[in-house]
Parts: structure tokens; C-alpha cells; sequence
């Protein structure tokens, strides 16, 4: 369904948007969806078990905007001292009028929680950070695209054409999209233009926030495809492949390495080169010759992981 009545006169704002990924994110990790294959079962388990409820994480969008971060790039411990900032100007009874009377009670009780506890606050802004800081890299890559998408967006709005055609079909319902469309007409409408899927509708005090994804086509999307493809080339390769598994089973020399696959050192030194630039490898103890070689489990598993996000389409 388009999108419709957008506000005349009011503000409408575009951009990445941080607590709107994180949202999604919290959401795949409590289902434990694919997109959140790369978080620890600890963490996992944190998201599922911090609040005792089966409500999505929407207090995180009122306190985001106390806090002035609805929309642009943060990283994991800026997110955190931010989002902590905001506890001091936090509404702790906001309208809602976009949710169900059940989870605006649950809502607005989260928020005064955090408002009243700062230890509970405290573990909140880790559990965000936490799990943040294993996508802002990623998000990171995919920021310039958003940029850009933002932009047309801003663009085209403010020459009064249609920009909806830039992002995926809201999945809300129709009743629920037109609703906060008419309440922006009032307060404004800000679109926070996400990578990680999805998309949400919440009415906040200053502003009605909506989550939409960016399309990927053309040109842009073959550049996500070439910078996919050239850190996947340290994967195309036997030898290399081989590294990757006897480093899983421990860390070694460049000799031992050799002497194990058969090839000569120079050989090795070659595809561990390939392979450090491609993130996979650290030297935890580099002292020239001696130095040891060790597999970066957590960056194999995050480029595994968007490698078959992009084929799939996500």
C-alpha cells in the first residue's frame, strides 16, 4: 500500500535511523531469526529474558527521541551514553496513540522503570549496546547507501513528487499507516530509512515515526554486490580454505601451516595476506618469524551471515 497524507506544512525528516535497526534486531534475536544468527546464545538469551513480557522493545523509540538519536549513524558506545542522556528528559506517560491499550500499559510502565532505576537503565543500554556493536560494522558498509536513499527522498518530497517508490511496501496495517499520517499532519512524520528489514509505525510526543526499508536496485545495489564479492574471494580458494580450517582447530606458524597443506611458505604467506585483509585473521602474538596465526570465528561468521542475506534478498 503507498504511503499517503503526508503532513503539509509539518516537518517530514529522512534518515538512518539506529534504535529503528536495533528494533528489528531485538525482534529477530528474541525469534531467533536468521537475520540474528550471528549473536551469542548468551546474548540471545539476555534479549528474550529482560523484560517479562512478549511486547517489542517500543520504549526504546521514546526515550531515543528524548535523547535527540531518532535518526543518524551511532556507534555502540556513543549509543549507550546518548540513550542515557535522554533517561533525564524521558516521558514516562506518552500518548502512544499507535499501539494497543495493553502495550501502551506495558510501555509506559518500562518507561518508568528506567526512569527510576538506574541500575535497571544500566543493563538496558548494555543489552542495546551489546548487540549493536555486532551489526554497526555491517550497517556501517551499508550506510553511504542509505545516505543516499535518505537524500532522494528528502529531495523528492521537498519538489512535491513521490518518494515511496525508494522503499519496501509498508508491511503495518493500512488503517494503522493512515491513522499516523493524520496525526503528522499535527506533529510532523520522521521515516527512518533501515537496512535490516521491516517496517513500524509508532506516534511519539514530537513526531510520528516510521520504519521503512530501502530498496536495493541498479547501480547501487551491484555495489553492495561487487563489495560482497571481493571480501568473499578470500573464500573462493582450496588453500585458503584449508588455513581457515586448521586455524579453527588452533592458532599456528606460517611453517606449520605449510608443512600441513604442503605448499610452500611463501605460498601461505600469500593467501594469509588475502585472508587478513578480508578481516578473518588476527596475530595475537606477532614476533617476526614466530608469529602465530588465529582464526576471527566472529568475522567468518558475520560475512557468512550477509553473504546469504544479500542472496536472499535481504
Amino acid at each position: 500500500m503507498p504511503l499517503t497524507s503526508e503532513p503539509s506544512g509539518r516537518s517530514l525528516s529522512f534518515g538512518p535511523s539506529v534504535p529503528a535497526e536495533l528494533l528489528f534486531l531485538l525482534k529477530a534475536t528474541a525469534a531467533g531469526d536468521p537475520l540474528a544468527g550471528v549473536v551469542p546464545p548468551a546474548l540471545a538469551r539476555r534479549v528474550r529474558e529482560f523484560w517479562e513480557d512478549d511486547v517489542l522493545f517500543w520504549e526504546l523509540f521514546v526515550l531515543a527521541e528524548a535523547a535527540g538519536v531518532l535518526l543518524g549513524p551511532l556507534g555502540a558506545p556513543e549509543l549507550a551514553s546518548r540513550l542515557e542522556d535522554g533517561l533525564t528528559e524521558l516521558a514516562t506517560s506518552p500518548a502512544l496513540a499507535s499501539e494497543s491499550e495493553s502495550d501502551r500499559h506495558v510501555v509506559r510502565a518500562r518507561l518508568g522503570r528506567l526512569a527510576a532505576d538506574r541500575r535497571l537503565a544500566g543493563r538496558y543500554l548494555k543489552l542495546l549496546a551489546d548487540l549493536w556493536a555486532l551489526f554497526e560494522q555491517e550497517w556501517q558498509r551499508r550506510l553511504p547507501f542509505l545516505e543516499r536513499v535518505a537524500e532522494e527522498c528528502r529531495r523528492r518530497a521537498e519538489a512535491g513528487a513521490s518518494w515511496q517508490g525508494l522503499v519496501q511496501g509498508p508491511e503495518t496495517a493500512p488503517e494503522i499507516q493512515q491513522a499516523a499520517w493524520e496525526r503528522a499532519e499535527a506533529t510532523g512524520a520522521t521515516v527512518a530509512i533501515c537496512a535490516f528489514g521491516g517496517s513500524l509505525v509508532i506516534d511519539l510526543p514530537g513526531t510520528q515515526l516510521f520504519g521503512l526499508t530501502a530498496k536495493e536496485s541498479g547501480g547501487i545495489d551491484r555495489s553492495r554486490a561487487e563489495e560482497l564479492a571481493r571480501r568473499g574471494r578470500a573464500l573462493a580458494d582450496p588453500t585458503r580454505l584449508g588455513l581457515l580450517r586448521l586455524l579453527a582447530l588452533e592458532e599456528r606458524g606460517v611453517g606449520e601451516l605449510a608443512a600441513a597443506l604442503g605448499v610452500s611458505q611463501p605460498t601461505v604467506s600469500n593467501h594469509v595476506k588475502l585472508l587478513r585483509e578480508a578481516g578473518l585473521l588476527e596475530s595475537p602474538n606477532a614476533s617476526g618469524e614466530r608469529r602465530r596465526l588465529k582464526l576471527q570465528e566472529d568475522a567468518l561468521d558475520r560475512l557468512l551471515a550477509e553473504l546469504g542475506r544479500f542472496a536472499r534478498g535481504g
